[in-house]
């Protein structure tokens, strides 16, 4: 029966195997029958996952309430079974649950969140078969969704070749609380977990986190969660940072800016507010799609991306965040091009012995775009002149023989000048430094 169910690679495939292998009265060999009765398990908990206060928490708590019920646990083997007559006895069979009690009395044993180690004894199996034993014998919460992955995803290092025992009851431990995590933060279903965890493993550190160089001679919950919460929220920040190329997102209340990755790069409780905020402020689809936002796919948006508008369109309800797109106005592209046109003319005007003169006119949402590249000759050096766009801010600026920049913000056309100026007069320092020294 177990490789019949495994084999339908269903969302709840280890609880439906345990309900079916203990309900006595159904002893069928009969592949039919066994895949009937899975998938109509399967389908019941997928409901259920959708239904008022149920999510991919309480619902491993709600199962065993309702199938404690003999009559509803039969109609599930029930050659006659109806869907309809069976939601309807859920549906009856809930009014007398108080959800909201059940969830303040979730005070669930540790065997539910992590394994405990093991003695060094089991070198006679291999690793997926052990691991698979472990699975099914365990309580753990998320015991569904880590056999999904085990049986689905391809992890960066074959989970066949693991080392056997401690290691492999770490790597397990780890992906159910990782589900847990992030469980906290989708507050959805399991079919939305399991694809929100899909895209977490793709980030390279929650994927360092599973093959550690070392490990230690026991398992510490605390500090394993405190590890994941935070490469989580580490995730979410990049997540944010990439969308800097198409949206400027600033938060007043904690000095933040989603253009420089680093910022909450320490632990503390404002990292933990802000990530807090950011997650509220979005529903579950929203946060599947941020968590896309983490990988290449950014770079494939455009700036009228549906998925991405709701995202910035929901994040602008927060009082505290202000956020500008990375459009160029205008204005600004008028000015850019009579800037231009002002810098060829001057440099002729002044005989400057011009290298390259360059103007980009691709006017494309980013963060980071050179619009004017101009290089001079002078003095037997070559000075490169630059005006860019960095988030909010067109600036000019000129690199110096000492490899110093020297900076202006684009106001006028003629600000060109002022560079040009800087250059002689770095070479008239230079020549007069030289006099003095000859003297």
């Amino acid at each position: 029966m177990k490789k019949i169910i495994e084999n339908l690679n269903l969302m709840y495939g280890v609880t439906i195997f345990n309900i079916m292998s203990n309900y006595k009265d159904f002893n069928s060999s009969n592949t039919k029958e066994i895949e009937t009765v899975a998938h109509r398990l399967n389908e019941f908990f997928k409901w259920l996952n959708k239904q008022d206060q149920i999510n991919s928490q309480n619902i491993t708590l709600i199962i065993p309430k309702l199938l404690e019920d003999s009559e509803i646990l039969e109609s599930v083997f029930d050659k006659d079974y109806s869907e309809t007559d069976f939601y309807n006895k859920i549906i009856d069979k809930l009014k007398n649950i108080d959800i909201e009690q059940l969830n303040d009395d979730n005070d669930l044993e540790d065997e539910y969140y992590y394994l405990n180690y093991i003695d060094s004894d089991k070198k006679d199996k291999d690793v997926i078969t052990f691991i698979k034993e472990k699975i099914y014998s365990s309580k753990l919460l998320y015991a569904d969704l880590v056999m999904l992955l085990i049986n689905n995803y391809e992890f960066p290092k074959k989970v066949e070749r693991m080392v056997l025992n401690n290691w492999t009851i770490r790597f397990l431990n780890y992906l159910n609380l990782l589900c847990f995590e992030l469980d906290k933060i989708l507050n959805s279903d399991r079919e939305n977990l399991y694809y929100g965890l899909l895209q977490l493993l793709e980030h390279q550190h929650i994927k360092s986190l599973l093959y550690p160089n070392m490990l230690r001679n026991y398992f510490d919950e605390i500090d394993a969660i405190k590890e994941i919460k935070y490469y989580i929220q580490g995730y979410i920040l990049k997540a944010l940072h990439n969308i800097n190329k198409y949206y400027y997102i600033e938060h007043s209340k904690y000095n933040y800016n989603n253009s420089h990755l680093r910022l909450f790069e320490r632990t503390n409780n404002d990292r933990d507010e802000f990530i807090e905020s950011i997650c509220n402020s979005l529903n579950t689809n929203q946060l599947i799609s941020l968590f896309k936002f983490n990988n290449n796919y950014i770079d494939i948006l455009q700036s009228d991306n549906k998925e991405l508008n709701s995202i910035i369109k929901s994040l602008n309800q927060i009082p505290e965040i202000t956020i500008y797109a990375q459009d160029v106005s205008k204005e600004y592209k008028d000015l850019i091009f009579d800037s231009f046109s002002f810098a060829s003319k001057y440099c002729k005007e002044q005989k400057l012995k011009t290298i390259d003169c360059c103007l980009n006119t691709n006017y494309k949402a980013d963060a980071i775009i050179d619009f004017i590249t101009i290089i001079i000759q002078y003095n037997d050096f070559n000075y490169k002149i630059a005006l860019s766009k960095f988030n909010l801010s067109y600036t000019w600026r000129i690199i110096l023989k000492n490899t110093k920049t020297y900076k202006i913000n684009l106001c006028l056309p003629d600000d060109f000048k002022h560079l040009v100026q800087v250059m002689i007069n770095e070479n008239r320092i230079n020549t007069n430094l030289l006099l003095k020294e000859v003297k």
